[in-house]
Protein backbone atom coordinates (compact mmCIF):
# COMPACT_ATOMS: atom_id res chain seq x y z
CA UNK A 1 0.00 0.00 0.00
CA UNK A 2 1.32 3.57 -0.72
CA UNK A 3 0.80 6.79 0.99
CA UNK A 4 1.22 9.82 -1.03
CA UNK A 5 1.69 13.95 -0.60
CA UNK A 6 -0.30 16.17 -3.13
CA UNK A 7 2.41 18.60 -4.46
CA UNK A 8 0.69 20.35 -7.11
CA UNK A 9 -1.35 20.24 -10.28
CA UNK A 10 -1.05 22.27 -13.10
CA UNK A 11 -2.59 22.55 -16.94
CA UNK A 12 -3.35 24.34 -19.99
CA UNK A 13 -6.70 22.17 -20.47
CA UNK A 14 -9.34 23.26 -18.17
CA UNK A 15 -10.67 19.28 -17.95
CA UNK A 16 -7.06 17.99 -17.85
CA UNK A 17 -4.73 17.87 -14.34
CA UNK A 18 -1.19 17.39 -13.87
CA UNK A 19 -1.23 15.88 -11.05
CA UNK A 20 2.44 15.62 -8.82
CA UNK A 21 2.86 12.59 -6.34
CA UNK A 22 5.53 12.23 -3.29
CA UNK A 23 5.71 9.20 -1.66
CA UNK A 24 6.00 8.86 1.62
CA UNK A 25 5.57 4.92 2.54
CA UNK A 26 7.53 3.09 0.97
CA UNK A 27 9.55 6.45 -0.15
CA UNK A 28 10.40 4.68 -3.43
CA UNK A 29 8.65 2.16 -5.56
CA UNK A 30 10.49 1.36 -8.67
CA UNK A 31 8.06 1.10 -12.23
CA UNK A 32 8.52 0.61 -15.81
CA UNK A 33 7.67 3.30 -18.19
CA UNK A 34 4.04 2.72 -19.51
CA UNK A 35 2.83 1.02 -15.94
CA UNK A 36 -0.26 2.45 -13.82
CA UNK A 37 -0.97 2.57 -10.30
CA UNK A 38 -4.43 2.41 -8.31
CA UNK A 39 -5.88 4.66 -5.49
CA UNK A 40 -8.47 4.58 -2.77
CA UNK A 41 -11.65 6.87 -3.83
CA UNK A 42 -13.68 7.75 -0.62
CA UNK A 43 -17.15 6.33 -0.71
CA UNK A 44 -16.00 3.46 -3.10
CA UNK A 45 -15.72 -0.15 -3.03
CA UNK A 46 -13.05 -0.51 -6.27
CA UNK A 47 -9.77 1.60 -7.39
CA UNK A 48 -9.21 4.07 -9.69
CA UNK A 49 -6.28 3.54 -12.44
CA UNK A 50 -3.83 6.49 -13.41
CA UNK A 51 -0.91 6.17 -15.69
CA UNK A 52 2.36 7.29 -14.78
CA UNK A 53 3.53 10.00 -16.89
CA UNK A 54 7.02 10.29 -16.09
CA UNK A 55 9.66 7.82 -16.12
CA UNK A 56 11.57 6.37 -13.34
CA UNK A 57 14.15 7.76 -10.77
CA UNK A 58 15.07 6.75 -7.72
CA UNK A 59 13.23 9.24 -5.11
CA UNK A 60 11.39 11.05 -7.70
CA UNK A 61 7.99 12.84 -7.94
CA UNK A 62 6.01 11.04 -9.46
CA UNK A 63 3.32 12.30 -12.48
CA UNK A 64 -0.59 11.47 -13.30
CA UNK A 65 -2.48 13.41 -16.13
CA UNK A 66 -6.19 13.41 -15.28
CA UNK A 67 -8.94 14.27 -17.24
CA UNK A 68 -12.04 15.34 -15.17
CA UNK A 69 -15.04 13.88 -15.31
CA UNK A 70 -18.25 16.21 -14.32
CA UNK A 71 -19.82 13.00 -12.69
CA UNK A 72 -16.71 10.82 -11.98
CA UNK A 73 -16.54 10.49 -8.49
CA UNK A 74 -12.53 8.98 -8.87
CA UNK A 75 -11.59 11.88 -10.83
CA UNK A 76 -12.77 14.71 -9.31
CA UNK A 77 -11.31 13.30 -5.89
CA UNK A 78 -8.00 13.55 -7.53
CA UNK A 79 -8.58 16.93 -9.37
CA UNK A 80 -9.65 18.13 -6.41
CA UNK A 81 -6.53 17.47 -3.89
CA UNK A 82 -4.42 20.08 -2.73
CA UNK A 83 -1.33 20.48 -1.42
CA UNK A 84 -0.49 18.16 1.99
CA UNK A 85 -3.30 16.15 1.03
CA UNK A 86 -2.42 12.37 1.31
CA UNK A 87 -3.68 9.45 -0.65
CA UNK A 88 -3.10 5.80 -0.92
CA UNK A 89 -2.34 3.53 -3.65
CA UNK A 90 -0.69 0.28 -5.05
CA UNK A 91 1.43 -0.60 -8.07
CA UNK A 92 2.74 -0.92 -10.45
CA UNK A 93 0.58 -2.85 -13.14
CA UNK A 94 0.51 -2.98 -16.37
CA UNK A 95 2.06 -4.44 -19.58
CA UNK A 96 2.73 -1.88 -21.83
CA UNK A 97 6.51 -1.38 -21.77
CA UNK A 98 9.17 -0.39 -23.93
CA UNK A 99 10.08 -3.75 -26.06
CA UNK A 100 12.14 -3.59 -29.20
CA UNK A 101 14.36 -0.93 -29.88
CA UNK A 102 15.89 -1.51 -33.17
CA UNK A 103 12.16 -0.90 -34.88
CA UNK A 104 10.64 2.69 -35.83
CA UNK A 105 8.10 3.25 -33.35
CA UNK A 106 4.73 4.51 -33.22
CA UNK A 107 2.86 6.12 -30.44
CA UNK A 108 -0.71 7.39 -30.43
CA UNK A 109 -2.60 8.95 -27.65
CA UNK A 110 -6.09 11.24 -27.13
CA UNK A 111 -6.73 13.24 -23.98
CA UNK A 112 -5.09 12.42 -20.71
CA UNK A 113 -3.70 9.57 -22.71
CA UNK A 114 -0.66 11.37 -23.15
CA UNK A 115 0.58 10.41 -19.86
CA UNK A 116 2.18 7.04 -20.09
CA UNK A 117 3.32 8.10 -23.58
CA UNK A 118 5.06 10.88 -22.17
CA UNK A 119 6.27 8.22 -20.04
CA UNK A 120 7.33 5.56 -23.00
CA UNK A 121 9.20 8.56 -24.54
CA UNK A 122 11.11 9.83 -21.75
CA UNK A 123 12.49 6.52 -21.77
CA UNK A 124 13.06 5.51 -25.17
CA UNK A 125 15.35 9.04 -25.10
CA UNK A 126 16.98 8.86 -21.94
CA UNK A 127 19.33 6.56 -23.97
CA UNK A 128 20.48 6.29 -27.80
CA UNK A 129 17.85 5.44 -30.13
CA UNK A 130 18.37 5.73 -33.69
CA UNK A 131 15.36 4.96 -35.83
CA UNK A 132 12.48 6.78 -35.89
CA UNK A 133 9.57 7.70 -33.59
CA UNK A 134 6.46 9.21 -34.49
CA UNK A 135 3.64 10.61 -32.01
CA UNK A 136 0.01 10.84 -32.77
CA UNK A 137 -2.04 13.00 -30.80
CA UNK A 138 -5.83 13.30 -30.97
CA UNK A 139 -7.96 16.20 -29.83
CA UNK A 140 -10.96 17.79 -30.31
CA UNK A 141 -10.28 21.31 -30.58
CA UNK A 142 -7.42 23.49 -29.95
CA UNK A 143 -7.96 24.26 -26.78
CA UNK A 144 -7.62 20.11 -25.44
CA UNK A 145 -3.92 20.75 -26.37
CA UNK A 146 -1.26 20.71 -24.10
CA UNK A 147 2.39 19.95 -23.42
CA UNK A 148 2.80 21.57 -27.10
CA UNK A 149 5.86 23.34 -26.28
CA UNK A 150 7.76 19.97 -24.87
CA UNK A 151 7.25 18.17 -28.07
CA UNK A 152 8.68 20.70 -30.28
CA UNK A 153 11.49 21.37 -28.50
CA UNK A 154 12.02 17.56 -28.24
CA UNK A 155 11.46 17.81 -31.78
CA UNK A 156 14.37 20.19 -32.33
CA UNK A 157 16.84 18.24 -30.02
CA UNK A 158 16.21 14.92 -31.80
CA UNK A 159 15.37 14.68 -35.39
CA UNK A 160 14.40 11.47 -35.82
CA UNK A 161 11.01 12.30 -33.49
CA UNK A 162 7.98 13.62 -35.28
CA UNK A 163 5.29 14.87 -33.42
CA UNK A 164 1.94 15.01 -35.07
CA UNK A 165 -1.28 16.92 -33.20
CA UNK A 166 -4.61 16.71 -34.92
CA UNK A 167 -7.58 18.03 -34.31
CA UNK A 168 -11.21 16.48 -34.81
CA UNK A 169 -13.90 19.18 -34.03
CA UNK A 170 -12.20 22.44 -34.80
CA UNK A 171 -14.17 25.55 -32.93
CA UNK A 172 -14.86 28.86 -34.93
CA UNK A 173 -11.90 30.86 -34.38
CA UNK A 174 -9.28 28.21 -33.72
CA UNK A 175 -6.15 29.08 -35.54
CA UNK A 176 -4.80 25.81 -36.67
CA UNK A 177 -2.99 24.82 -40.01
CA UNK A 178 -1.89 21.39 -38.31
CA UNK A 179 -3.37 17.73 -39.63
CA UNK A 180 -7.46 17.58 -39.12
CA UNK A 181 -9.40 14.63 -38.84
CA UNK A 182 -9.49 11.57 -36.37
CA UNK A 183 -5.97 10.38 -35.22
CA UNK A 184 -6.58 6.74 -36.81
CA UNK A 185 -7.10 8.48 -40.33
CA UNK A 186 -3.89 10.83 -39.97
CA UNK A 187 -1.55 7.82 -39.40
CA UNK A 188 -3.05 6.40 -42.32
CA UNK A 189 -2.30 9.52 -44.42
CA UNK A 190 1.06 9.72 -42.93
CA UNK A 191 2.43 6.46 -42.99
CA UNK A 192 1.75 4.27 -45.46
CA UNK A 193 4.12 1.26 -45.02
CA UNK A 194 4.36 0.49 -41.42
CA UNK A 195 5.17 -3.37 -41.57
CA UNK A 196 8.33 -2.93 -39.57
CA UNK A 197 7.04 -0.80 -37.40
CA UNK A 198 6.08 -1.27 -33.60
CA UNK A 199 2.83 0.85 -31.57
CA UNK A 200 1.99 1.88 -28.49
CA UNK A 201 -1.55 3.59 -28.14
CA UNK A 202 -3.41 5.24 -24.85
CA UNK A 203 -6.63 6.43 -25.16
CA UNK A 204 -10.59 5.87 -25.60
CA UNK A 205 -12.04 2.71 -26.91
CA UNK A 206 -13.15 3.93 -30.39
CA UNK A 207 -9.71 5.74 -31.15
CA UNK A 208 -7.88 2.22 -29.87
CA UNK A 209 -10.28 0.66 -32.20
CA UNK A 210 -10.29 2.64 -35.47
CA UNK A 211 -6.30 2.97 -34.84
CA UNK A 212 -5.49 -0.92 -34.57
CA UNK A 213 -7.50 -1.37 -37.79
CA UNK A 214 -5.36 1.61 -39.35
CA UNK A 215 -1.92 -0.02 -38.00
CA UNK A 216 -3.16 -3.37 -39.63
CA UNK A 217 -4.34 -2.05 -42.54
CA UNK A 218 -0.93 -0.64 -42.83
CA UNK A 219 1.30 -3.49 -42.04
CA UNK A 220 1.52 -3.42 -38.28
CA UNK A 221 0.74 -7.27 -36.88
CA UNK A 222 -1.39 -7.04 -33.51
CA UNK A 223 1.20 -8.90 -31.97
CA UNK A 224 3.65 -5.55 -31.58
CA UNK A 225 0.80 -3.24 -30.28
CA UNK A 226 0.49 -2.60 -26.76
CA UNK A 227 -2.24 -0.26 -25.83
CA UNK A 228 -4.42 0.82 -22.69
CA UNK A 229 -7.80 1.80 -23.07
CA UNK A 230 -9.80 3.87 -20.78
Amino acid sequence: MILKQKLSKTSNVPTIFIIKLKLLDPIDIPYASGQFFEFEIPGLDDTRAYSLASKYEEGQILEFHIKRIREGKGSNYMCNLQAGDRVIGSGPYGKMQLRDRSRDLIFVAGGSGMAPIKSLLEELFSETFENDAWFFYGARAKKDLYFMDEWKELEKKHPNFHFIPALSQLEPGDEWDGEVGFIADVVSRMLENMSNMHAYLCGPPIMIETTCDALSKGGVKGAVVAYDEF
